[in-house]
């Protein structure tokens, strides 16, 4: 059984292993927050480049000794003094029991998971995560990509474990991480993340398939049985480098069920440090045994990342990103839109969904939690018809790293964004201190509207959505 700690020792041993992570994070955060996500000790990449993902910053980072920072091994031997004086488990593993304080895994140690995911199949949940409980295993490894697993609808966790390597040209490609989990028809089972060898000169993105029941009834841990079906769908070599995944599962026309899985091929220089990026996807079957090789999705477009595929309940295909343009400093996104009919693998013509100014790449003036400008799409049928929604973060402004006024903004278009879409930025509300407000969503009227004191429409330029205009009322 799980050894329970009393308040003191587990309070102090989160003090320490939380000490210790900083560092860690620090570094990560610091890499992943440089200008284009250049690994600490490498070259800044050039100017408006598109970020490499945490997964990827890490990687580089623990891997490569040239890039490190003197701490590491002090650190690791911090922790793993900690995990040993107390006999607290710090490795995923099978052992069924109650949450604690809601944490939705068994580690007794403090270390991270973060960036996670979650599906939801009847009384079956699945969590994905960024799980750094992998510096405690022998040897020490870089940040994993964990999954965790409930079969009585989240009230308890029945089993978890990491996402095992695939082989690729008879070299093992471990998963680092960038989770996304999926429930397709009858409660299979998908896991996604980023893969790549310890020097990088394999990377790969890879899709997972599993059972409730088998996961249940694995070993947990590092067991590969836990993941029978794993595929990469795409992979590549210098200069090529694959990062930030996404995936849908659904029902798609005469295509039947299908898988789609979108992903930012970068190019990097001789420092590692990203020059340009464009989206691709592939598409498989839900068993994973034919994929259609990798399709360009982003066009001409340059610096681009943040994809975002959904299988809408209409049976097409949308798929979102972000172009980057503009020197670091004064840098704005475009986010854009893209849609493949029912059954096809023809995307249809790019639609500018809106121009964020202000892209959020700070931290919270409220509580220094970083955040960055990710769009997520959706699709609803409203009246029979589909409607696109699109949300992004953005921030009034940036000082120093820091973003002021957050707030969360929504545009939807009812044909497909190639007419008339609403950009609607959300009231601000809720106090954080004298004088401030946090940028949360208020309450929206029966006809769409929002009540505050100014939105912003954005109009038909044949074809394409233009610039946000504010409208005061």
């Amino acid at each position: 059984m799980k050894r329970q700690l009393t308040g003191v020792v587990r309070r102090s041993i989160l003090l320490v292993a939380t000490s210790a992570t900083a560092a860690v994070l620090a570094v990560g955060v610091a890499g992943a927050t440089a200008a284009g996500g250049a690994a600490p000790g490498s070259h800044p990449a050039p100017a408006g480049a598109a970020p490499l993902s945490q997964a990827a910053v890490i990687n580089r980072w623990f891997s490569q000794p040239s890039a490190r920072q003197g701490e590491l091994p002090a650190v690791i031997a911090t922790l793993r003094a900690v995990a040993s004086g107390a006999a607290l488990r710090a490795t995923p593993g099978a052992a069924a029991g109650p949450l604690a304080a809601g944490v939705f895994n068994h580690d007794t140690v403090g270390l991270p998971q973060n960036e996670e995911s979650v599906t939801v199949c009847g009384q079956t949940v699945l969590g994905g995560t960024n799980d750094f409980r992998t510096l405690l295993l022998t040897p020490p490894r870089d940040m994993g990509a964990g999954w965790h697993l409930s079969t009585d609808n989240g009230r308890t966790l029945r089993n978890e474990g990491l996402l095992p390597p695939v082989t690729i040209a008879g070299q093992p490609v471990a998963a680092r991480g960038d989770p996304v989990d999926v429930a397709g028809q009858g409660c299979s089972l998908f896991a996604g993340s980023v893969g790549s060898t310890p020097d990088d000169r394999i990377s790969a993105v890879v899709v997972y398939r599993s059972r409730p029941d088998t996961l249940a009834s694995c070993a947990g841990g590092t067991a590969a049985a836990c993941w029978p079906t794993r595929r990469a769908v795409a992979t590549a070599g210098p200069p090529h480098f694959l990062d930030k995944e996404w995936m849908a599962v659904g029902p798609s026309g005469q295509a039947g069920e299908v898988v789609w899985v979108s992903f930012t091929d970068f190019i990097l220089d001789a420092t590692g440090a990203p020059v340009s990026s464009g989206i691709k996807a592939v598409r498989c079957n839900p068993t994973l045994t034919s994929c259609t090789d990798p399709i360009l999705v982003s066009g001409s477009d340059q610096q681009t990342t943040f994809s975002d595929v959904t299988v809408g309940p209409d049976g097409r295909t949308y798929l979102s990103w972000v172009q980057f343009l503009g020197p670091l400093e004064t840098q704005r996104m475009v986010l854009k839109l893209r849609v493949a009919p029912p059954g096809s693998t023809q995307f249809g013509p790019a639609r500018i969904v809106a121009t964020e100014p202000k892209p959020a790449v700070a931290f919270l003036h409220a509580n220094s939690f970083r955040v960055q400008t990710i769009p997520k799409n959706d699709v609803k049928l409203v009246h029979g018809h589909p409607r696109v929604f699109v949300v992004w973060e953005g921030c009034r402004t940036s000082i120093f790293g820091v973003c002021e006024e957050p707030r969360i903004n929504l545009a939807r278009s009812a044909d497909f964004g190639g007419g008339r879409l609403v950009h609607q930025p959300p009231r601000p509300s809720l106090p954080q201190s004298p004088g401030r407000r946090a940028g949360l969503g208020g309450p929206r009227q029966r006809d769409g509207r929002q009540p505050s004191a100014a939105h912003a429409r954005v109009q038909r330029d044949r074809g394409r959505c233009g610039a946000a205009r504010p409208v005061h009322r």
